[in-house]
């Protein structure tokens, strides 16, 4: 039956028999509507793999839409994620992302919810692990600018400061430790990182010095 309009129906039951009389008597059908659906709480259909990330360095993860699925409302699944460490969150598109800041607590066990419209819920675990961040890798100071030639006199001050801009490094760049090796007699490197003196031989002249950072 298709619809309850006319209910409850009065029907007539007759007899007849080969004479042709006959007789009848009523029946009062009532039909009642459709029960309403019962509404059952989502399901996990797949569990989510551990997952690892990295102090300092972008984290994502997309929550797999096949995680959770519902007999009634399968499209209509609201996610939410609790326990994440700091520094992550869950995004409107049910994506985990961030930058860890700490390993404290790792490795984390996250609770991954589905609820449906009706309120209904299931959750499944999420293992994440947070690695500390690597050690810097530390590589040796370049050459930027090429110190020009030099000219000093015999019994005259001379004064040269190394250029700033001679030597840079990746990691470190402005703190450079600068040494002068085959220094002429009478000239000697100060703190500043000028040479300073006064020659008082041309033997050896010139002078190849070995500037070193």
């Amino acid at each position: 039956t298709s619809t309850t309009l006319g209910s409850p129906h009065m029907l007539t039951v007759t007899a007849t028999d080969p004479a042709g009389l006959s007789v009848n008597t009523p029946l009062v059908l009532t039909i009642s509507p459709a029960p309403a659906p019962v509404n059952t709480a989502p399901t996990v259909a797949n569990v989510i793999p551990p997952q690892s990330a990295t102090v300092g360095q972008p984290f994502t993860y997309a929550i797999p839409i096949n995680t959770f699925t519902d007999k009634e409302m399968p499209n209509s699944l609201s996610i939410s994620v609790t326990g994440l460490p700091t520094g992550l969150a869950l995004a409107s598109n049910n994506t985990i992302t961030g930058t860890p800041s700490t390993t404290l607590g790792s490795p984390h066990t996250l609770t991954v919810t589905a609820t449906d419209p009706a309120g209904l819920s299931v959750n499944t675990p999420l293992v994440l692990t947070i690695s500390p961040a690597p050690a810097p890798v530390n590589t040796a100071p370049t050459v930027a600018n090429v110190i020009p030639p030099q000219s000093a006199t015999v019994g005259q001050p001379f004064t040269y400061a190394i250029p700033i801009n001679t030597f840079t490094d990746k990691e470190t760049p402005n703190s450079l430790s600068i040494s002068v090796t085959g220094l002429p007699t009478g000239l000697a490197l100060a703190s500043n990182n000028t040479i300073t003196g006064t020659p008082s031989t041309t033997l050896g002249s010139p002078h190849m010095l070995t500037v070193t950072a």
